[in-house]
């Protein structure tokens, strides 16, 4: 068996390269020649729905499939291609899976040691592994003596202890509850940066990506669609589907004139560029300040519903032909049946065309 070892990055920076990669299973089409670049140090998220070929193209990176187009690079190595295939464990890659892949029937120690099999100091590096993630007291445990984030560190710790090029993870999270979740997901990140470690996470869940990645690559339909940091992509998204991954948004549609647009919430600045051109115009639901109708600003919205959260109150109501959403601190907000609605323009979502 070869084994690729190389953990420098290529020429371009990066360390692990998907080039056009293609993936189809009974004639269907999963991916469609999709390219990412991670570099070292980098926690890039897959993000999209089920069914938009994220997890296909993870196992395609650790080489548990195989693409139909493309290639796959670590370090600048070739591990995939036309004429090349090294299986998942001729790649320098640490997985931890969905399910995290314990052995029920080894004790802690045994689990992470597994992977170094042969090697004269396995055990020595495992338990160091182990001390490493806060596990050091648990060596002697069998996992379902363990808590689901005791069990996850397991995993991590066992995925890193070979020092590989990076780290995927497949929902590593989503088996957890809510309040379980957050704190191991901060837990792992922790050890990840510790290490300086290079890792790829698939999820479903916009919040986390958006708390964790340094990149997110955002999927649809078997195609990656934006790529960007957490800010930029909730700040400039590239569409309006892509908005609305990340938060509901309230859409507004008018023709550019003179650098501003007239909406049913006021009239947005625009760039001279979109002068003459039909433009959407969005605002998540925190972007719209609530304030009473007797300040003389804002404009005037008939309250249809009011919901109490704790962390904040939000309204509905329509504007023009528009239904609208609006979050406030729950002290703030008036309650009253009409309110007055002051966009916030640095947080305007301009989009070309109408969308």
């Amino acid at each position: 068996m070869t084994t690729a070892t190389l953990t420098t990055p290529a020429e371009d920076g990066a360390l692990l390269s998907l080039d056009a990669i293609g993936y189809s299973v009974g004639g269907h089409d999963i991916l469609k020649g999709v390219s990412l670049r991670v570099r070292p140090r980098e926690i890039v998220c897959l993000l999209g729905p089920s069914g938009c070929g994220k997890t296909s193209l993870l196992r395609i990176a650790a080489g548990i499939a195989r693409q139909s187009a493309g290639a796959v690079r670590v370090a600048g190595a070739v591990v995939a291609d036309s004429t090349t295939f090294l299986p998942a464990e001729g790649r320098p890659l640490g997985l931890v899976f969905q399910d995290l892949a314990l052995f029920p029937h080894l004790r802690v120690l045994d689990n992470v040691a597994y992977g170094l099999k042969g090697a004269r100091d396995g055990r020595a590096r495992a338990r160091e592994a182990l001390e490493g993630v806060g596990l050091g007291a648990h060596v002697r445990a069998f996992p379902h003596e363990l808590s689901g984030g005791e069990q996850q560190r397991v995993a991590l710790a066992r995925a890193l202890l070979p020092a590989p090029a990076a780290v995927l993870f497949d929902e590593p999270f989503s088996g957890l509850d809510r309040n379980l979740r957050d704190t191991v997901r901060e837990d792992v990140l922790a050890v990840l940066r510790a290490r300086d470690a290079t890792a790829v996470l698939v999820t479903h869940d916009p919040e986390e990506a958006l708390a964790i990645a340094d990149t997110i690559a955002l999927m649809r339909d078997g195609e990656i669609v934006q790529v960007a940091s957490p800010e930029d992509i909730w700040r400039w998204p590239v569409d309006l589907a892509a908005a609305k991954v990340f938060s509901h948004v309230n859409v507004f549609s008018g023709r550019a004139a003179g650098g501003v647009v007239e909406t049913a919430v006021g009239r947005v600045p625009v760039a001279p560029k979109y002068d003459g051109a039909a433009l959407t115009v969005a605002f998540r639901p925190e972007a719209l300040q609530v304030l009473p109708e007797d300040r003389g600003v804002g404009v005037k919205m008939p309250v249809v519903s009011r919901r109490f959260y704790g962390t904040h109150v939000q309204l509905t109501g329509v504007l023009g032909e528009t239904a609208v959403t609006l979050r406030a601190d729950p002290y703030k907000v008036p309650r009253a049946d009409v309110v007055a609605v002051v966009p916030d323009l640095r947080q305007a979502i301009i989009l070309p065309g109408r969308q």
